[in-house]
């Protein structure tokens, strides 16, 4: 009996301080392409090297030319916008992502070298990095949920079970438009709520409870709830106040499709509605 093909898996590992750092990404390209690059590192890689990735990787096995010109337009975006890295209150420093990029339609080949000033948050990793699978990046289909996933994922196992982010922290790491800061009802259905709707199936397990202060109740900060028993208690504290049903055996209420309208969290939060199916391996705390 022929044995069967062991499938390796590809692993990004990124410092904790790129990943948090300020770049105002336009489109789930750099991330993708930063992925592919960082899987191809070697915990004993002491400089980057020029790494050649296979254009079917990137844009799958029936690429057009329009495909490779877009590629090529965003590489060059890409470049054009570097990582910001706040060391302290008063020092900051940019670097661009790449130093080069070459794409070889002959070959069918990308080639791609990080910019040499980001060694140290990508080579010899000791602590305080994240590592994930790549492809649970490359389910991702929004920018905000590419930086979303990676940003909590370094929170993840935090003692407390959550991290506290503030809105200003936020609006600055998932670079969003001005219409975003000004209406928390649409940045939350827009970003948190896609981005919960994407994420949800990977590794990472969360909840986001908005935080409310100040005399008027307006929302300043979001929890972001990775401990079981805290997600949990919160999704029971949400599914509470639905005032026809209430949180069962892993599913929120309004199944009924005429009862689904009247209610605020299902109308956020559609993809609730669906049962979930338990899955093989357990949470990870």
């Amino acid at each position: 009996m022929p044995l069967k093909k062991q499938v390796v898996k590809k692993h990004v590992n990124k410092a904790n301080s790129i990943i948090r750092a300020g770049w105002n990404l336009k489109s789930v390209w750099a991330l993708r392409l930063m992925g592919h690059l960082a899987s191809r590192i070697r915990m004993n890689d002491k400089n980057f090297k020029t790494y050649k990735i296979l254009l079917t990787e990137i844009l799958g096995t029936k690429y057009s030319g329009r495909d490779l010109k877009q590629l090529e337009t965003e590489a060059k975006n890409i470049i054009r916008h570097p990582i910001t890295f706040y060391e302290n209150e008063t020092r900051s420093v940019t670097y661009p992502l790449f130093s080069m990029c070459a794409i070889d339609a002959g070959t069918g080949y990308v080639e791609l070298r990080f910019d040499a000033g980001l060694k140290p948050h990508l080579l010899e990793l000791k602590s305080n990095f994240t590592s994930y699978e790549l492809t649970e990046l490359l389910t991702l289909q929004s920018v905000y949920s590419q930086r979303l996933f990676e940003v909590l994922m370094s929170y993840r196992y935090l003692s407390q079970g959550f991290i506290d982010l503030t809105l200003e922290e936020l609006y600055e790491t998932l670079s969003v438009p001005a219409s975003f800061k000004t209406n928390f009802a649409n940045f939350r259905r827009r970003v948190l709520d896609q981005a919960e709707k994407e994420i949800y199936g990977l590794s990472l397990k969360y909840c986001a409870k908005p935080l409310a202060s100040g005399r008027g109740g307006k929302v300043s900060a979001v929890r972001f709830l990775f401990d079981e028993k805290l997600i949990r208690a919160e999704l029971q504290k949400q599914a509470s106040k639905c005032y026809h049903g209430k949180y069962d055996k892993g599913k929120l209420p309004c199944e009924p499709p005429e009862k689904i309208a009247k209610c605020e969290i299902c109308v956020t939060q559609p993809w609730h509605v669906k049962e979930r199916k338990p899955k093989s391996r357990q949470m990870e705390l």
